[in-house]
């Protein structure tokens, strides 16, 4: 990793031998499992496409720059991004995720960090974008905020946060969750295909002012057709502080 980025090295709290257990059933089911199949042609298919056209206009390609993709997960959504120039940060506390994501060879350089959100290990402003794909929804809206500031604190001045954030009023929420209502009400043990998301957008005021408490101006939400009403994609650049006046 280049010098002056990374301060120091993170393991993993204890919490991601939940997450890998969840990869490895996903890797398992890869080929096998229909729900496995669909949801990886949708990350590949749909979401990438999608995604790459947003991130074009926030991540500059350019030599020198380093991306951190925050809970990086498999990587299915990052598979077609155009960005050969800059470092990319793959970034998970999973460590089977990290390397189901190796294992696509995903165009440009990436460094593949084995972490937390809560404790980046980063530098203060060593890194020119963040961006995750339905990372933000697991986690409560207290350990969000937290999340925010270490985002905050490793940005620079200049860069965007780019959070693709599931809603409530997604349709792929709405679509999952009537389906399993009915399928559950026919098993004894109810059927669970994602862990739990607890904090997906309530509204579009709600996600402006939690991004605000984290000391970030969003500039930008989008929520469209081009992935099926899948996300709210919040845009955000970090605040600093005005120096005091001397």
């Amino acid at each position: 990793m280049p010098q002056g980025v990374v301060e120091h090295e993170c393991d993993a709290p204890s919490s991601a031998a939940g997450w890998d257990e969840y990869w490895l059933r996903a890797k398992r089911a890869q080929h096998q499992g229909l729900y496995a199949r669909i949801a990886e042609f949708y990350r590949s298919q749909i979401i990438s496409r999608a995604a790459a056209r947003i991130l074009a206009r926030y991540l500059r390609n350019e030599t020198g720059r380093h991306y951190l993709h925050a809970g990086c997960g498999s990587g299915g959504s990052d598979r077609r991004l155009a960005c050969d120039r800059p470092t990319f940060h793959a970034l998970d506390f999973s460590f089977t995720a990290l390397t189901m994501n190796r294992a696509r060879s995903l165009p440009g350089t990436h460094r593949f960090v084995c972490a937390d959100l809560f404790h980046l290990p980063y530098r203060a402003q060593s890194i020119d974008g963040i961006f995750n794909f339905g990372v933000m929804e697991h986690l409560t809206e207290q350990d969000i905020e937290r999340a925010l500031a270490q985002f905050h604190r490793v940005m620079t001045p200049d860069g965007y946060v780019v959070l693709f954030w599931p809603p409530n009023f997604g349709l792929s929420v709405m679509v999952l969750t009537s389906w399993l209502w009915i399928v559950n009400r026919f098993r004894k043990r109810p059927m669970k295909l994602y862990p739990d998301e607890i904090s997906r957008v309530r509204s579009f005021r709600w996600v402006r002012e939690l991004m605000a408490r984290a000391q970030f101006q969003v500039v930008r939400t989008e929520f469209g057709w081009r992935d099926l009403f899948t996300f709210v994609v919040v845009i955000a650049r970090p605040l600093r502080e005005r120096a005091s006046a001397s």
